[in-house]
């Protein structure tokens, strides 16, 4: 299931830098971040940031991560623009 990225203090892995949205999608299974499902996810959580109808400027490549508890998820950045 796609999600928001977490940092160790439970907040979202998102960042407002230059009028633009970083923001950190994970999964736990790597294909479920290639599909067309991830970039639909990324553009649904535009509103939950406060960037409205902003387009999608870049998805980065997929890395493995190692959770605190031992689960292995992956997660891909994605930058998101503000609307015009």
């Amino acid at each position: 299931m796609l999600k928001v990225a977490l940092d160790e203090a439970g907040k979202p892995l998102a960042e407002e830098r230059e009028d633009k949205l970083h923001l950190t999608i994970e999964a736990e299974n790597l294909d479920e971040l290639l599909e067309e499902g991830s970039r639909k996810f990324a553009y649904a959580q535009r509103g939950k940031f406060g960037f409205g109808n902003g387009g999608l400027e870049s998805l980065s490549g997929c890395y493995p991560v190692t959770l605190t508890d031992g689960t292995q998820v992956y997660r891909r950045e994605v930058v998101l623009t503000r609307p015009i």
